[in-house]
């Protein structure tokens, strides 16, 4: 029974087939959305077929080489923002991670800017479960953060499987981990073990206090 105006698809990447599979079935348009979790929303796809249009005002995009200086249009490198929502996080050319190319708006367009083409995003990291499922690095964020309030956090799969999370709570918020390691074991399973600890001072002496929020070491 359900009539939606519109699909949106965001976190994944959409092939173009599923997109068109999906549009015949629900019978509405899907908007192919790019955002980040730093950012938000930077583009989404249009009508015409053109690529994804930038979406707010307040974000610069550009495509940078290695060195981090602007390409040419039509030259693959690695997307950059400036600007944003959040004024406690300005951001300036900060490095995405994912690759794509400008290049001009279809003629006749009434958006001047150019748009993003061929956009493929950094590779998604999963991590090893019980029987060689796999679990998605998203899964576990989203699991931490339903059931923590940290600053930062780290979490580690070792060689040999076992899981370690360092989280650095929010000051005066406790965190219950007893309950955090139940859920982190039912996502990876029996025979994966989950360490949960705390650490008040993860990130310090760090440049920017940043920390690598997910690793997965290969097994020996």
């Amino acid at each position: 029974p359900l009539a939606p105006r519109a699909l949106l698809s965001t976190a994944t990447a959409l092939e173009p087939a599923f997109a068109r599979e999906l549009a015949a079935r629900w019978r509405c348009p899907v908007i192919d959305v790019y955002s980040t979790t730093e950012t938000g929303p930077i583009a989404g796809s249009v009508p015409d077929g053109g690529g994804l249009r930038i979406l707010s005002d307040d974000l610069y995009v550009e495509v940078v080489d290695a060195r981090g200086l602007p390409v040419p249009l039509g030259t693959r490198g690695e997307v950059t923002v400036t600007g944003g929502r959040n004024p406690y996080v300005p951001l300036l050319r900060y490095r995405t991670g994912d690759t794509a190319r400008l290049v001009a708006p279809p003629a006749g367009s009434p958006d001047p800017r150019p748009r993003l083409v061929d956009l493929e995003g950094r590779r998604a990291l999963s991590f090893r479960g019980t029987g060689g499922v796999q679990v998605p690095a998203v899964d576990v964020g989203r699991l931490l953060r339903l059931h923590a309030a940290f600053v930062t956090h780290e979490f580690v799969q070792q060689a040999d499987d076992a899981c370690v999370v360092t989280l650095r709570p929010v000051p005066g918020v406790p965190i219950d981990l007893p309950r955090l390691s139940l859920w982190l074991g039912r996502l990876f399973g029996p025979d994966v073990p989950v360490t949960v600890r705390l650490d008040p001072t993860l990130g310090d002496g760090r440049p920017g206090g940043k920390v690598t929020p997910y690793r997965c070491e290969p097994r020996v």
